[in-house]
């Protein structure tokens, strides 16, 4: 038996996405958490047995010097097992001197492919950075993204917040900090701080409780979008036009 949530979410469809180069690092870790969300997030057949026709996970992985091969290697067995349909491309792209942004874009919109020539019209979308996550905030994540009738925010996007811990930096110890102050703004526009309090306004009290806020922007460790935006509105990864 599951909880009323998580029945609620098992019912929908994701499509798992992700970037990765030299990536040995955290791929142990990722993998597991990521088979752990797939179990979670798997529903029934018609027998009642296990299936995972409503995921579907992409990976395009560049220029790696380590071991991620191998890890990828090992996830497309898990995948295989499970019975999810997935996508794994050891690409060519090398960024050199060509801006992040555009890099980044193209990476993306590379992954992205299958989703876009998809007959199957999916939910949601989840975005997974090279960091340590754990499924029960990718879950967390996906209930926030559901639509106001089913219990969420109704929201585009959500995002995590993710951290990066510096022991010493400059003689001093700058202990754990937010990592994404490029991509994160508040509701006004203004950056998020590295350091707490991490939101200059009254979203502090949500963040402090544990409880979602609505931002200008952001993107983090995970980020989870209403597949629509892409399937259907065909959005695509870009530079910014400024």
């Amino acid at each position: 038996q599951v909880s009323p949530e998580l029945a609620t979410l098992k019912a929908r469809s994701y499509f798992i996405v992700a970037c990765l180069t030299n990536a040995q690092e955290v791929l142990p870790h990722w993998v597991a958490e990521l088979l752990r969300l797939i179990v979670a997030l798997r529903t029934t057949d018609a027998s009642g047995r296990p299936s995972a026709q409503n995921i579907y996970v992409s990976v395009y992985e560049s220029g790696s010097k380590d071991n991620t091969h191998e890890y990828l290697d090992y996830l497309q067995s898990y995948l295989t097992s499970l019975g999810v349909r997935h996508t794994v491309v050891y690409g060519k792209l090398l960024r050199r001197n060509q801006n992040s942004i555009d890099f980044l874009a193209k990476e993306r919109n590379i992954a992205m492919e299958p989703l876009l020539k998809s007959d199957k019209i999916y939910d949601n979308v989840l975005w997974l950075n090279d960091v340590y996550y754990c499924a029960e905030g990718a879950l967390q994540m996906a209930y926030y993204a559901l639509p106001v009738h089913s219990g969420g925010l109704g929201a585009d996007a959500v995002c995590g917040m993710d951290y990066v811990k510096y022991s010493r930096m400059k003689g001093r110890n700058k202990g754990c900090l937010f990592y994404d102050v490029w991509a994160a703004r508040d509701i006004t526009g203004t950056p998020f701080s590295n350091r707490a309090p991490y939101i200059l306004n009254n979203d502090e009290e949500e963040f402090e409780s544990n409880r979602p806020f609505s931002v200008f922007s952001c993107w983090g460790g995970m980020a989870m979008f209403a597949a629509d935006l892409f399937q259907v509105q065909e959005l695509v990864f870009r530079r910014n036009r400024g």
